[in-house]
Protein backbone atom coordinates (compact mmCIF):
# COMPACT_ATOMS: atom_id res chain seq x y z
CA UNK A 1 0.00 0.00 0.00
CA UNK A 2 2.86 2.39 0.73
CA UNK A 3 3.76 2.27 -2.97
CA UNK A 4 0.51 4.05 -3.77
CA UNK A 5 1.35 7.01 -1.51
CA UNK A 6 2.38 10.19 -3.25
CA UNK A 7 5.51 12.07 -2.14
CA UNK A 8 3.35 14.62 -0.31
CA UNK A 9 1.71 11.83 1.69
CA UNK A 10 5.11 10.37 2.57
CA UNK A 11 6.34 13.82 3.62
CA UNK A 12 3.30 14.17 5.91
CA UNK A 13 4.09 10.95 7.81
CA UNK A 14 5.25 11.34 11.39
CA UNK A 15 8.59 9.99 12.58
CA UNK A 16 6.65 7.38 14.58
CA UNK A 17 4.94 6.21 11.40
CA UNK A 18 8.28 6.03 9.59
CA UNK A 19 9.85 4.12 12.49
CA UNK A 20 6.90 1.72 12.38
CA UNK A 21 7.45 0.83 8.74
CA UNK A 22 8.79 -2.65 8.05
CA UNK A 23 11.87 -3.33 5.98
CA UNK A 24 9.75 -4.45 3.02
CA UNK A 25 7.87 -1.15 3.11
CA UNK A 26 11.08 0.89 3.31
CA UNK A 27 12.61 -1.04 0.42
CA UNK A 28 9.49 -0.50 -1.70
CA UNK A 29 9.75 3.30 -1.54
CA UNK A 30 10.38 4.94 -4.89
CA UNK A 31 13.18 7.47 -5.35
CA UNK A 32 10.54 10.20 -5.48
CA UNK A 33 9.04 9.03 -2.18
CA UNK A 34 12.51 8.81 -0.58
CA UNK A 35 13.27 12.31 -1.80
CA UNK A 36 10.18 13.55 0.06
CA UNK A 37 11.57 12.37 3.42
CA UNK A 38 13.02 15.12 5.56
CA UNK A 39 16.07 14.59 7.76
CA UNK A 40 14.04 13.77 10.90
CA UNK A 41 12.17 11.10 8.96
CA UNK A 42 15.47 9.66 7.70
CA UNK A 43 16.72 9.41 11.29
CA UNK A 44 13.50 7.58 12.21
CA UNK A 45 14.26 4.68 9.85
CA UNK A 46 15.42 1.86 12.07
CA UNK A 47 18.90 0.40 11.52
CA UNK A 48 17.38 -3.00 10.75
CA UNK A 49 15.19 -1.47 8.07
CA UNK A 50 17.80 0.75 6.40
CA UNK A 51 19.54 -2.44 5.27
CA UNK A 52 16.53 -3.02 3.02
CA UNK A 53 17.29 0.00 0.84
CA UNK A 54 18.67 -0.91 -2.55
CA UNK A 55 21.80 0.64 -4.00
CA UNK A 56 19.54 2.65 -6.31
CA UNK A 57 17.63 4.03 -3.32
CA UNK A 58 20.80 4.83 -1.39
CA UNK A 59 22.18 6.65 -4.43
CA UNK A 60 18.98 8.72 -4.60
CA UNK A 61 19.46 10.14 -1.09
CA UNK A 62 20.48 13.79 -1.20
CA UNK A 63 23.42 15.14 0.80
CA UNK A 64 21.18 16.43 3.63
CA UNK A 65 19.58 13.00 3.95
CA UNK A 66 22.98 11.26 3.99
CA UNK A 67 24.25 13.73 6.57
CA UNK A 68 21.19 12.95 8.71
CA UNK A 69 21.99 9.22 8.90
CA UNK A 70 22.80 8.16 12.44
CA UNK A 71 26.05 6.38 13.17
CA UNK A 72 23.98 3.26 13.84
CA UNK A 73 22.40 3.51 10.40
CA UNK A 74 25.82 4.02 8.80
CA UNK A 75 27.19 0.96 10.62
CA UNK A 76 24.23 -1.08 9.37
CA UNK A 77 24.87 -0.29 5.69
CA UNK A 78 26.33 -3.05 3.55
CA UNK A 79 29.46 -2.47 1.50
CA UNK A 80 27.28 -2.31 -1.64
CA UNK A 81 25.11 0.36 -0.02
CA UNK A 82 28.16 2.40 1.01
CA UNK A 83 29.50 2.15 -2.52
CA UNK A 84 26.15 3.48 -3.78
CA UNK A 85 26.25 6.72 -1.76
CA UNK A 86 26.57 9.61 -4.20
CA UNK A 87 29.76 11.67 -4.16
CA UNK A 88 27.74 14.62 -2.83
CA UNK A 89 26.47 12.35 -0.07
CA UNK A 90 29.99 11.19 0.79
CA UNK A 91 31.13 14.81 0.93
CA UNK A 92 28.41 15.46 3.52
CA UNK A 93 29.49 12.65 5.86
CA UNK A 94 30.49 13.85 9.31
CA UNK A 95 33.52 12.80 11.31
CA UNK A 96 31.29 10.59 13.47
CA UNK A 97 29.69 8.92 10.46
CA UNK A 98 33.05 8.14 8.86
CA UNK A 99 34.40 6.90 12.20
CA UNK A 100 31.40 4.58 12.49
CA UNK A 101 32.25 2.81 9.24
CA UNK A 102 33.80 -0.63 9.39
CA UNK A 103 37.07 -1.24 7.59
CA UNK A 104 35.10 -3.28 5.02
CA UNK A 105 32.85 -0.28 4.38
CA UNK A 106 35.85 2.06 4.01
CA UNK A 107 37.52 -0.40 1.66
CA UNK A 108 34.31 -0.50 -0.42
CA UNK A 109 34.44 3.25 -1.13
CA UNK A 110 35.30 4.03 -4.72
CA UNK A 111 38.21 6.28 -5.65
CA UNK A 112 35.73 9.01 -6.52
CA UNK A 113 34.02 8.69 -3.15
CA UNK A 114 37.31 8.87 -1.25
CA UNK A 115 38.21 11.93 -3.31
CA UNK A 116 34.83 13.44 -2.39
CA UNK A 117 35.40 13.06 1.36
CA UNK A 118 35.61 16.44 3.03
CA UNK A 119 38.58 17.22 5.26
CA UNK A 120 36.15 16.67 8.15
CA UNK A 121 35.33 13.23 6.79
CA UNK A 122 39.00 12.39 6.28
CA UNK A 123 39.77 13.40 9.86
CA UNK A 124 37.15 10.88 10.97
CA UNK A 125 39.11 7.97 9.53
CA UNK A 126 40.83 5.92 12.20
CA UNK A 127 44.39 4.71 11.71
CA UNK A 128 42.97 1.23 11.10
CA UNK A 129 40.58 2.57 8.44
CA UNK A 130 43.42 4.45 6.74
CA UNK A 131 45.46 1.25 6.80
CA UNK A 132 42.91 -0.57 4.61
CA UNK A 133 42.73 2.13 1.92
CA UNK A 134 44.18 1.08 -1.40
CA UNK A 135 46.85 3.10 -3.14
CA UNK A 136 44.24 4.10 -5.72
CA UNK A 137 41.99 5.42 -2.96
CA UNK A 138 44.89 7.35 -1.41
CA UNK A 139 45.72 8.84 -4.83
CA UNK A 140 42.27 10.40 -4.89
CA UNK A 141 42.85 12.42 -1.70
CA UNK A 142 42.83 16.14 -2.36
CA UNK A 143 45.76 18.24 -1.17
CA UNK A 144 43.51 19.60 1.60
CA UNK A 145 42.61 16.03 2.64
CA UNK A 146 46.27 15.06 2.86
CA UNK A 147 46.98 18.19 4.91
CA UNK A 148 44.13 17.17 7.26
CA UNK A 149 45.65 13.75 8.01
CA UNK A 150 46.85 13.26 11.57
CA UNK A 151 50.26 11.86 12.44
CA UNK A 152 48.52 8.63 13.57
CA UNK A 153 46.75 8.34 10.21
CA UNK A 154 49.99 8.93 8.31
CA UNK A 155 51.87 6.46 10.51
CA UNK A 156 49.26 3.81 9.68
CA UNK A 157 50.05 4.07 5.96
CA UNK A 158 52.23 1.55 4.23
CA UNK A 159 55.06 2.64 1.96
CA UNK A 160 52.93 1.94 -1.11
CA UNK A 161 50.07 4.02 0.33
CA UNK A 162 52.42 6.94 0.97
CA UNK A 163 53.58 6.67 -2.64
CA UNK A 164 49.95 7.27 -3.62
CA UNK A 165 50.00 10.76 -2.13
CA UNK A 166 50.38 13.38 -4.84
CA UNK A 167 53.42 15.67 -4.93
CA UNK A 168 51.14 18.58 -3.97
CA UNK A 169 49.84 16.50 -1.06
CA UNK A 170 53.38 15.73 0.12
CA UNK A 171 54.23 19.43 -0.13
CA UNK A 172 51.18 20.26 2.00
CA UNK A 173 52.34 18.09 4.90
CA UNK A 174 53.63 19.97 7.90
CA UNK A 175 56.79 19.13 9.81
CA UNK A 176 54.58 17.87 12.67
CA UNK A 177 52.92 15.38 10.33
CA UNK A 178 56.19 14.03 8.98
CA UNK A 179 58.05 13.51 12.25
Amino acid sequence: QIVSFGPEQIAAMTTEQIAGMRRAQISSLTNEQLGALDTTQIVAIENFDIVGLTSRQINALNSDQVQALTTGQVKALSEAQVKAISNDGVAALSTAQVSAMSTAQVKALTQEQVGALSTTGVSGLSATQVGVLTTDQIESFSTASVAALSTAQLAAMSTSQVRGISAAGIAALTSTQTT
